[in-house]
């Protein structure tokens, strides 16, 4: 079985993302395992949540500490790295 939509499993698990999370947060990378990051991710409301994205989706150098932003709204997802 081969998938016709390599690109169909990260949207569904950006829609997950959406649904799980209010339409602000901040992110930060804990550890990096090959192709993906292992991240905390907390809330508007203060509570975090541990999840794994594939670095590509950082757009900035994806190393243990890195911290960005995540903005989503109802037709658009936005990462952003935080300057230091």
């Amino acid at each position: 079985m081969t998938n016709e939509n390599p690109g169909q499993g990260n949207k569904n698990m950006l829609k997950i993302i959406m649904m799980i999370f209010p339409s602000g947060m901040t992110g930060t990378i804990d550890q990096i395992s090959e192709d993906k990051a292992s991240v905390e991710i907390m809330a508007q409301d203060g509570h975090t949540h541990e999840v794994v994205m594939p670095i590509w989706m950082i757009p900035c150098l994806a190393k243990e500490g890195t911290e960005f932003f995540i903005e989503i709204d109802k037709d658009i997802t936005v990462i952003k790295c935080k300057s230091k």
